[in-house]
């Protein structure tokens, strides 16, 4: 058995886009079994190998390639980008199943059916800002099994109360659900979606998960990604902003024992990285400063917002949270909300009034510019010292 090139939908692909990208899969034979970490590899190895043959060969304008290598349902899901006039395609996808067959696997290569949310789910302006929780977790210190695969850094317990949640974040009614692996949107798993999820996010450093209502104009997601970071959001024209805000606080309350840090705050649509947190307005005062390094988010937090998880140490170098809520979530870990939650999530911004108190209130808790060059400038003769 071999490795068989189905040029037909090949083809029509390429014409569909006419000549620009689309998606191809390898699909294993039943024998490979769906969802190998070996699947995963050898196609990204052998993409990476023959990217490299087809710009020696054919000169970096007319030399195809391809990206995004991820885990679909089938198999392996890859973004080609075609050079030439479509000669050089075919050598190229000719080559990869060649070398995938002397590899030992079996299976076809050919167009992938590639779906994803529609427009309006992930666009500002046709729906609003989603409300979103932000959970920083503790940084697992073992390495993954397989050094093959980046993992996202999460020990197995959390990584359970991840998946239990985004089944539980998946009970809402939808029309659709879909499971981001990589860089590839596809129809998500009847059951099991959490399962899946996490499996996603081990072996491609991230996954995304959106649930889809047509109807109410809603759409919910979740992302998981490398750094022991996950992100929950809610997003609607129909539903008020209150129910969204239990919505998160509640799962936030249920992860807090497990988090260095956790927010809630407006931001994108869709659930996205902790990069978000910097670029979704309002800016933070120390605009180019972060809490990323997981030894600066236990001692500050990027800005003040108006639902947070603490530990202990945060709360200590807080300047006043008297006029705040505090619930005791377990852990040494603390919810701290605002007394006026429509000043922080009914508009697309919050307050600026109550946004400069809070920051008042937050102190020297809040990182600037100043301490994150300085930590920068320690860890950088740290790592020389090496």
């Amino acid at each position: 058995m071999t490795v068989q090139v189905d040029r037909d939908s090949i083809a029509k692909a390429w014409r569909k886009a006419r000549g620009e990208e689309f998606f191809f899969e390898f699909r294993p034979s039943p024998q490979a079994g769906p969802g190998n970490a070996d699947v995963l590899r050898s196609v990204d190895e052998a993409v990476g190998a023959f990217n490299e043959a087809a710009v020696e060969r054919y000169g970096l304008d007319d030399a195809p390639f391809a990206e995004g290598v991820s885990d679909s349902d089938q198999g392996v899901v890859a973004l080609m980008n075609p050079g030439g006039d479509g000669d050089e395609v075919a050598t190229w996808f000719t080559l990869l199943a060649e070398r995938l067959s002397a590899l030992g696997w079996a299976g076809t290569i050919r167009a992938a059916r590639v779906t994803g949310p529609p427009a309006w789910s992930v666009d500002q302006v046709e729906i609003g800002y989603s409300i979103g929780a932000f959970a920083r977790f503790t940084p697992w210190p073992e390495p993954q099994p397989d050094p093959n695969i980046p993992g996202v850094g999460l020990s197995e317990e959390d990584l359970s109360a991840l998946a239990e949640l985004v089944d539980q974040w998946n009970g809402q009614r939808t029309d659709r659900v879909y499971l981001t692996r990589g860089d590839i949107d596809g129809p998500a798993p009847v059951t099991g979606l959490g399962a899946a999820w996490i499996q996603a996010a081990l072996r491609n450093e991230q996954a995304f998960a959106t649930w889809v209502e047509r109807a109410a104009r809603t759409t919910a997601s979740a992302a998981l990604t490398a750094g022991a970071e996950a992100t929950f959001a809610i997003a609607s024209t129909s539903e008020p902003w209150q129910s969204r805000l239990e919505k998160t606080t509640r799962l936030l309350q249920q992860l807090g024992p497990r988090l260095e840090v956790g927010v809630i705050r407006l931001t994108q649509p869709y659930a996205s990285t902790w990069s978000t947190l910097n670029s979704t307005p309002p800016a933070p005062p120390g605009r180019i400063a972060s809490v990323n390094d997981i030894r600066l988010a236990r001692e500050y937090t990027l800005d003040a917002y108006g639902t947070q998880v603490f530990t202990g140490r945060h709360l200590e170098r807080a300047h006043d949270l008297s006029r705040w809520t505090i619930t005791d979530l377990g852990n040494d870990r603390h919810l701290v909300q605002h007394p006026n939650p429509d000043a922080w999530y009914a508009h697309d911004t919050p307050d600026p009034t109550v946004l400069d108190a809070a920051r008042y209130d937050f102190g020297e808790l809040i990182i600037t510019e100043e301490i994150y060059r300085a930590f920068m400038t320690e860890e950088i003769a740290r790592r020389q010292q090496r």
